[in-house]
């Protein structure tokens, strides 16, 4: 599925094709701390993890999206497990970035112009970074490196059988 968070957007498709639309007011930061213990206020708190804790731990990610979009689930009869059933793959980094969008705008502008900036930076890092993995130099690097690796593990093995074979034949 194509992503559905250029431009700052807050919405986002799961794996069964729903669209789901974050918005995060403090009502949404009390639902979500009282669900899961996360307090998302602190994001914008001096060496705060979060972000890091929430890209680390899909578990942890997918349980507050679900906390902040559990109204809308409650209408749609959608179950927690049900919901992280359908965040897999493209969708779980579509969610992602659309909840820290949301999350993101939740804030007055005097904090919310800096990690705006930040997202916006590094998910064109991130971009940038698939763009060159799924490029044909990296492609050819790696298939450097498997034959290297594949011709020192057949000297390897040549060297052991010559070893092998000198010590048993007789003299």
């Amino acid at each position: 599925m194509e992503s559905n968070t250029s431009g700052n957007n807050t919405t986002f498709l799961d794996d069964n094709g729903d669209q789901w639309s974050i918005r995060v007011d403090v009502n949404t930061l009390k639902r979500v701390q009282d669900l899961t213990g996360v307090n998302l206020a602190e994001v914008v708190e001096e060496g705060s993890d979060l972000i890091e804790r929430l890209d680390k731990d899909p578990v942890l990610l997918v349980g507050v999206v679900w906390a902040v979009l559990k109204p809308q689930c409650e209408l749609r009869d959608i179950t927690p497990e049900e919901f992280g059933s359908r965040i897999i793959g493209d969708t779980l980094q579509e969610a992602s970035e659309a909840f820290l969008y949301a999350l993101i705008r939740f804030f007055p502008k005097a904090r919310r112009g800096p990690l705006l900036i930040i997202l916006d930076e590094s998910l064109k890092a991130q971009q940038r970074m698939n763009a060159l993995l799924d490029g044909p130099r990296f492609k050819k690097v790696v298939e450097r490196q498997a034959k290297e690796y594949e011709q020192n593990l057949i000297d390897m093995l040549e060297k052991y059988s010559e070893n092998g074979s000198s010590s048993t034949q007789p003299s």
